[in-house]
């Protein structure tokens, strides 16, 4: 989640294990604009961290993990690059759901499904709000009910 002030970009980031633990939630300065995702408010409840302190905490999260990313691609890309490198590999929600469902059966032919068609049609609770640890929850969710047997 993402929002611009004075030129810069200030994203949250979180980080959800198996457990549905959060392990990490912080804010920080994209060093480069990128395109933003969902909303954010105005002002965070914290100075956002520098972006070599959230690459640093990062990259420990991501050390040997397996990342489960909403449209993979586009998640990856707003990790900074040491981080994505350290982690074990990203795999994608979106397209895991695909697989089980049918592609284009959600979203509509040539469309990249929603997170909240997804889980709409899994039967899933919508996330309580945009934050991204209820985004990583609900992905969380989704995650284990596309890969259930």
């Amino acid at each position: 989640m993402g929002v611009s002030t004075s030129g810069y970009h200030v994203l949250q980031y979180a980080f959800v294990d198996s457990r549905g633990e959060v392990v990490m939630s912080a804010y920080t300065h994209a060093p480069s604009p990128v395109a933003l995702i969902g909303s954010a408010p105005a002002k965070v409840g914290a100075e956002p961290l520098s972006p070599e302190a959230f690459e640093r905490m990062a990259t420990q999260i991501c050390a040997g993990a397996r990342l489960i990313g909403f449209h993979k691609r586009l998640q990856g890309g707003l990790l900074p690059e040491r981080a994505r490198r350290a982690a074990a590999g990203l795999q994608c929600a979106a397209q895991t759901f695909e697989k089980r469902v049918g592609r284009g059966e959600v979203g509509g032919r040539g469309e990249a499904p929603s997170l909240a068609a997804c889980l709409e049609h899994a039967g899933l609770p919508q996330p309580a709000s945009d934050d991204a640890e209820a985004q990583a929850l609900a992905v969380r969710d989704l995650w284990r009910w596309a890969t259930a047997a």
